[in-house]
């Protein structure tokens, strides 16, 4: 079974698929690579726009596969491939809109980072737990820092906590991704995520001189009075 599925929903939008949901989306060698080429190809193509990024099953993306992690003779290479995926997330002239559901945790938040939107369901859980093992999102750290400034970065980098969908849109990481329904919250994500795209598709042009920062069109908390800024429970007592 291929662990990257890639649709094309129109001449302008390609939809990537992370197809791995027996183990959560986890980021495998494997699966990397075949992200990284994915990427490449729909940025190859001289009608292309818009990339949406989403996860099969139960969750976008819960960060590495620990599995393949604990392996020293791939660990380094796990390492230099989540650089390069965020990268080339980064680097691309589409348009990324990540749809995130469930949870996007760790190496799966960075890559929900790396793109220009992200578009959450309402039960998602968001964060970047790495320092609870000895680790720094460092390179996670550039896109944060520019999307909801230093302050909230630190907080939730080095805090290791995770938030809810909501206090991510408070903090302007992400958009919401529906109401609460009966149909599955990947649903949800990715239907608001392709009305992004359609939108987006229709007003960009085929190259862009430069790259959007687009988390900042969501009220960023460093706007807000210190009295309102939504800090997750564990941030309180350093307020």
């Amino acid at each position: 079974m291929p662990v990257v599925l890639i649709e094309k929903q129109s001449p302008q939008i390609t939809v990537v698929t992370l197809n791995r949901p027996q183990r959560r989306n986890s980021l495998t060698i494997e699966l990397l690579n075949e992200l990284v080429a994915s990427i490449k190809v729909a940025s190859d193509q001289a009608d292309e726009r818009v990339l949406i990024l989403r996860g099969s099953g139960a969750a976008f993306c819960t960060g590495l596969d620990l599995k393949e992690a604990a392996d020293q003779k791939k660990a380094h290479m796990t390492a230099e491939l989540v650089a390069k995926a965020l990268i080339t997330l980064a680097e691309t002239r589409l348009v990324t809109i990540a749809a995130v559901h469930g949870a996007a945790v760790a190496g799966g938040a960075g890559i929900m980072s790396a793109c220009d939107f992200v578009v959450a369901a309402e039960k998602t859980k968001i964060g970047y737990p790495e320092v609870r093992r000895g680790l720094v999102a460092g390179l996670v750290m550039t896109f944060l820092r520019r999307q909801i400034g230093e302050r909230n970065m630190r907080e939730l980098v080095l805090g290791g906590e995770l938030i809810d969908a909501e206090t991510a849109r408070q903090l302007g990481a992400t958009r919401p991704g529906g109401s609460r329904s009966k149909r599955p919250d990947s649903y949800a994500s990715t239907s608001r995520s392709q009305r992004y795209a359609r939108s987006s598709s229709e007003r960009t042009s085929p190259r862009r001189s430069s790259r959007s920062t687009a988390f900042t069109a969501s009220a960023s908390s460093s706007r807000l009075p210190s009295s309102r800024r939504p800090w997750p429970a564990w941030a309180s007592a350093r307020q």
